[in-house]
């Protein structure tokens, strides 16, 4: 599922992949890590049905039925879209979901565009419930990084 304005990278080169791991995670440094963790000023927004696209526009977005959650940052210097698609898809491939980490969530769907500088990631969820479980990851995602800092 890819949103309005965004592109799907292809495979990485030949080079990098094997039957056995066709996106080249082996090639990757600490594949199984969050690319997420090396970014600053990290945004995040809500989506409800109304966000999406073909989706009838109300006249405010409906929080009662979340559909997942969009995490916006600045690109980094050297950071690509394919990269990072490449990147987010081995970390889902290796990682351990935790329960807060809204890119691991079974039944989620992540798109990567590029805007103005910044990058972009939509996670949505394939049904209400998968879409409530985004959101909460998200929410203790916040919640242990405001715990992080505090304990500074």
């Amino acid at each position: 599922m890819c949103a309005a304005g965004c592109a799907t990278s292809p495979l990485p080169p030949r080079s990098f992949q094997s039957s056995n791991d066709p996106l080249g995670c082996g090639s990757l440094d600490q594949p199984d890590k969050t690319p997420l963790a090396a970014v600053s000023d990290l945004e995040i927004v809500s989506l409800s049905e109304d966000d999406l696209p073909g989706m009838p526009e109300g006249d405010e977005p409906s929080l009662e039925h979340p559909v997942g959650v969009q995490l916006s940052f600045p690109a980094p210097q050297g950071w690509s879209q394919a990269w990072l698609e490449r990147r987010l898809g081995c970390y889902r491939q290796l990682a351990q979901a935790t329960g807060d980490d809204p890119l691991l969530v079974p039944g989620s769907a992540l798109s990567v565009s590029a805007v103005r500088g910044r990058f972009v990631v939509s996670v949505v969820g394939e049904d209400q419930a998968t879409s409530r479980q985004i959101v909460a990851a998200v929410q203790n995602m916040v919640l242990r990084s405001a715990t992080s800092l505090a304990a500074r």
